[in-house]
């Protein structure tokens, strides 16, 4: 069978998609010492290296502890992860009936084409720079996507989304807060009026919100609103991207169809289990989270006196829009030095940015210093 015999059982719009790229599938046969791309916690998280009471999940070793709790992995986990949803409502002050928890934010994104998007007729409003998978996940399911950028001090034009969304009947609105890349945090007067106005599902997508300042997060919000749902990971602040843990807040009707149509168990029981020790330790995550907004304003204020650097943009998250004098050139240095940052030079109002995750003081500081030295 020859490949054009294998494409014509393809569907037609599948044929030339672009698939999402990811922080690692950008950095190819490079080797790193030090990676500032992918906007994990520099620190470790709050569980460190898959640990789960006392076992070393990859090795099987006993730290100290029984291993009569390790997970029995020849049974299925809990469907609905019913336990740990009480328990990670508890975090955002809402109902476990507001909760699905899911396989990282990309199931939830997923989940949001499967329920309110039919293909080849319905659209959607992102406004980029911003997350790529919200467009990606859209080309796959055969929904438009109508493009509203950001204003060129990367707020939202909240007139000119309105305006689409009235002409062109768009199903979901993604509006991600802190903003990747650029890491400005939307104000919620803004959101809550694009929810009264949006004739859809506004999706916030609060991936970053643990490092914003408290009282950012709109879950309460979405948990009590019939068209607003906000999503949330365990894979930044937490530390635990390895471990794929996301969560949707809404309301219990929406939570109750996503349900229903997420795979039967889409979280595994070692996920599970993980999360269970994480959400004993919200002291130690407090202690990170502070601990990386203190590094993140340290390498701002030492980014602003690098020569080769124009503009460092504010950030309520894990990492820095950085504008240099030339990027492209930047990024290659430092990928020449074992240092892996994010290069957002093609993206919208981005040029000549980089997006660099904030580090471990002495990771920060090995940074400028190889900033400082590059020569032009």
């Amino acid at each position: 069978m020859t490949n054009s015999t294998t494409l014509k059982y393809i569907r037609p719009h599948l044929q030339s998609l672009k698939p999402y790229s990811t922080a690692r599938d950008e950095l190819g046969q490079v080797k790193g010492e030090i990676f500032l791309d992918a906007n994990e916690n520099s620190l470790g998280g709050v569980i460190g290296r898959a640990v789960v009471n006392g076992r070393n999940i990859i090795t099987g070793e006993i730290h100290g502890a029984d291993d009569s709790n390790f997970p029995d992995l020849s049974r299925y986990p809990d469907p609905h992860s019913t336990e740990l949803c009480t328990s990670v409502s508890r975090l955002p002050g809402v109902k476990p009936d507001n909760v699905l928890l899911t396989n990282g934010s990309d199931e939830a994104i997923d989940l949001l084409f499967k329920a309110f998007c039919e293909p080849g007729k319905d659209s959607i409003i992102i406004c980029p720079p911003t997350y790529g998978m919200y467009a990606v996940t859209a080309d796959i399911y055969n929904v438009a996507t109508h493009k509203v950028p950001l204003q060129s001090d990367f707020t939202f034009d909240t007139e000119t989304v309105l305006a689409q969304a009235k002409r062109s009947g768009a199903k979901l609105l993604f509006v991600c807060s802190p903003n990747n890349p650029t890491g400005n945090l939307v104000p919620k007067n803004e959101i809550l009026e694009l929810q009264q106005q949006f004739d859809g599902i506004v999706v916030v997508d609060e991936a970053y919100i643990d490092f914003a300042p408290p009282g950012s997060s709109l879950a309460q919000d979405a948990a009590n609103c019939n068209n607003m749902l906000v999503l949330q990971t365990f894979s930044k602040a937490w530390g635990l991207a390895g471990a794929r843990l996301g969560k949707v807040i809404g309301n219990p009707l929406i939570i109750k169809l996503f349900s229903a149509i997420k795979a039967p168990y889409n979280v595994n029981c070692l996920s599970q289990q993980i999360l269970e020790q994480a959400l004993e330790r919200t002291d130690e995550l407090k202690r990170q989270i502070n601990d990386l907004n203190r590094l993140r304003e340290e390498l701002v204020s030492s980014l602003k006196q690098v020569p080769c650097c124009e503009t460092v943009y504010p950030s309520s998250a894990n990492y820095l829009l950085v504008r240099f004098k030339d990027g492209n050139k930047v990024f290659n240095f430092l990928r020449s030095q074992g240092i892996i940052v994010r290069n957002r030079h093609n993206e919208p109002l981005c040029e000549n940015c980089l997006r660099i995750t904030v580090g471990s003081d002495f990771e920060n500081k090995k940074l400028v210093a190889f900033l400082n030295n590059f020569n032009e």
